[in-house]
């Protein structure tokens, strides 16, 4: 494996990881001036694996549904949040995990599709968002709507 993270950019990473259900993006890794190498060194040597595409998850174990979706959002890129089922399930309106990922993006973006994930588009997603929760979503009244 290439050469060791320093402690504070293993410190920063780490940071991510536990706000984000153990998912990280290669846009935050390469922020931290993590290389490509050490990616690919993760995901070769099984320590890590691969989420949707430009997503990692941080440990070899089964992926858990929220860390599904931080995976998720982070691919669906910038305004991106968690809606319809996959919202209800976060704030606690279901009890079950629903099977796909739904995310909502602005109107102008375009996602390409991947295996279990919903793309919605929304001029409103601003509006209707809850960003700061954890991982982004539609606020509960919008969810009920949807």
């Amino acid at each position: 494996m290439p050469r060791r993270l320093d402690d504070n950019t293993e410190h920063q990473l780490g940071e991510f990881l536990a706000a984000q259900s153990q998912v990280v993006s290669r846009q935050q890794m390469l922020a931290l001036g993590i290389s490509d190498a050490v990616i690919r060194a993760r995901l070769s040597s099984q320590l890590w694996q691969d989420g949707y595409p430009g997503t990692y998850v941080a440990h070899n174990g089964p992926v858990s549904y929220v860390s599904r979706v931080w995976a998720a959002v982070l691919y669906a890129g910038d305004g991106a949040v968690a809606s319809f089922t996959t919202s209800a399930y976060l704030h606690g309106l279901m009890t079950m995990a629903p099977g796909d990922v739904h995310v909502t993006v602005p109107s102008g973006r375009r996602v390409a599709k991947q295996r279990g994930l919903v793309v919605h588009l929304s001029n409103r997603v601003y509006e209707q968002a809850e960003l700061f929760s954890s991982p982004p979503r539609t606020t509960v009244e919008e969810t009920a709507l949807d």
